[in-house]
This record gives structure tokens, C-alpha cells and sequence, in this order.
């Protein structure tokens, strides 16, 4: 049985570690490496980094001689995801060490690119990344509003990846809770693992999540660098009824 995971997710750009609240009103934390360091002392099952960082308009730009040095110090699985749109990078990323990678603007551009992946390195390496948002008393995907949520769930799934990173953006560093009823919504479409972020803010958020069968992933952010909640106060707290990777 797959144990479920505390996975603290940061954005980067420029080298440094930034935090956004609905994908905007970005504030520069600094060192993305403290960080990293601080996750892992803090018994995170993995960490999931995402470049932000732009050369120009259309590509972003992976600094590879400091992204090694932030793998070779990260003692947990680290995921690595942002602009990623050729096989070149990924096999860059996995050579000097990264997990696992993260897709999501890509796939949507071209969903070839997945098969690609998939034929190249196998589905374990694939987290899908998609972003929704909430408008109108409706989820729509973030960047592609006239694509249907559960349609492109179900197309993602079909093309090979191994596990769903679903954000919920009006909720993203809102500290509200997780949107329960987004996780409704597109449940009966979910048939991989499923890794739940945006809004988490107490113990209580964590144990809901993780309780659902098919999330194996409780994704946060604010929720670890601006309060007290640390990933082992939550395995310590909840791991009594959900089957937790206690490291």
C-alpha cells in the first residue's frame, strides 16, 4: 500500500525562494537553499521546488549549477518543475539527481509531450501539474479556461503520468483550508495518486485531506513557513488513523 505523504511545495525565481497568495503579490523570502535544509530536518517525506524564473517572455530559465548544489543537500525526494518543455532539461535535472518532475503548462501546449516522457523515463517520473481556479461558482484550469477540468484530467491520466499535482489557486497561500468541494468535484475522475495543494492552515486540514483515498499527498506552502506547524507535528498528531510515510 502506497503510504501518503507531507510534501511541502516553493516557488523560485531567480535562485531565490519566493511565496505568492492566488499566484500573485510574490514576496521574496531569500535563500531557497535555508530552506531546503530546514524541510528536511523537519522530517518532510519530499519537497517540490518551482522555477519562476524568466530569460524572457516565453522561456524559463534553469540555473543548473545552482540547482545541483540544492539537490546535493536535500536529504528527502525533491521534485522540480517551471517551464519545462524539452527532454533535454529533464534528463539534465535526473543526472545531477532530481526525482521526479513536474509538467503542467506543457502538457496542456502539447500533450505529445507526455508520451514522450513516459516512452523515455517510464510514468514514476511524471507529476502533472494542474492549476485551477474558481470563478463564478466554477473550476476552470488556470491558463486554458475553454478546456474542461475533468476532460484533461482524465486525458493526463490516458497519456501516462504517474501522479496529479491539483492546486487550487484562489485558495494558494490564503491559509483557508483546502478546498474540499474542488477534491469533490473531480474525485470519481482521479485514478492515480493525487497530490492536493492550496490553503492548508491547521492539523485539522492535513487529517481531512489525507483521509480521502485517493489523496496521497498533502501539499502546502504558507502553512510551514508562517506558522509553527511543522511536517512531523502533523505525522505525530494524525498518524494514528491514516497510513502515513513516517521516516
Amino acid at each position: 500500500m502506497i503510504k501518503k505523504r507531507i510534501i511541502p511545495i516553493l516557488q523560485f525565481k531567480n535562485n531565490l525562494a519566493i511565496k505568492s497568495k492566488q499566484f500573485l503579490k510574490q514576496r521574496n523570502l531569500g535563500n531557497l537553499l535555508q530552506y531546503v535544509k530546514v524541510f528536511s530536518k523537519r522530517q518532510a517525506d519530499e519537497m517540490s521546488i518551482i522555477n519562476l524564473s524568466k530569460k524572457d517572455s516565453s522561456k524559463t530559465e534553469y540555473d543548473f549549477d545552482f540547482l545541483k548544489n540544492i539537490i546535493s543537500e536535500c536529504k528527502m525526494p525533491l521534485s522540480i518543475g517551471g517551464g519545462i518543455n524539452d527532454i533535454s532539461t529533464i534528463e539534465r535535472l535526473l543526472e545531477m539527481g532530481c526525482d521526479k518532475i513536474v509538467i503542467g503548462n506543457s502538457f496542456i501546449k502539447n500533450p505529445n509531450f507526455i508520451k514522450n516522457i513516459v516512452k523515455n523515463f517510464g510514468s514514476q517520473l511524471i507529476i502533472a501539474s494542474i492549476d485551477v481556479i474558481k470563478k463564478d461558482n466554477k473550476y476552470e484550469i488556470f491558463l486554458k479556461k475553454d478546456l474542461d477540468l475533468i476532460d484533461w484530467i482524465k486525458e493526463v491520466q490516458d497519456l501516462g503520468v504517474g501522479e496529479i499535482l491539483l492546486t487550487a489557486i484562489h485558495n494558494e497561500g490564503m491559509m483557508c483550508g483546502y478546498d474540499v468541494n474542488l477534491l469533490n468535484f473531480i474525485y470519481n475522475s482521479i485514478s492515480v495518486p493525487l497530490l492536493f495543494n492550496g490553503g492548508a492552515s491547521d492539523l485539522k486540514d492535513f487529517e481531512d485531506i489525507l483521509s480521502v483515498d485517493k489523496v496521497y499527498g498533502a501539499c502546502a506552502s504558507s502553512v510551514f513557513l508562517f506558522s509553527e506547524i511543522t511536517p512531523n507535528l502533523i505525522k505525530k498528531n494524525i498518524s494514528k488513523n491514516i497510513n502515513l510515510r513516517i521516516i
